[in-house]
């Protein structure tokens, strides 16, 4: 499957549009799931670019089924 299909395409457009959604809810409820006024914490928002960094550099992609289980594994097992 291409990044350009219509499936993968409305996939990616559905979930930038569920991010600003969830942002916007958050925002505005009295009890929200997450305190997104964290992201302003430098340290805080400077670790969590640099986890997502770094494990999107980890992972790799598989298509075998046992490769994609030990590789969940492996992930499983440096966390």
């Amino acid at each position: 499957m291409s990044w350009t299909t219509p499936f993968v395409l409305s996939m990616l457009i559905g979930g930038v549009i569920l991010l600003a959604a969830f942002i916007i809810i958050e925002q505005r409820v009295k009890a929200p799931m997450f305190r997104l006024d964290l992201f302003r914490i430098r340290a805080f928002a400077a670790g969590n670019i640099a986890t997502l960094m770094s494990s999107l550099g980890a992972r790799r992609i598989y298509v075998d089924a046992d490769h994609l289980a030990a590789g969940y594994l492996a992930a499983a097992a440096w966390l």
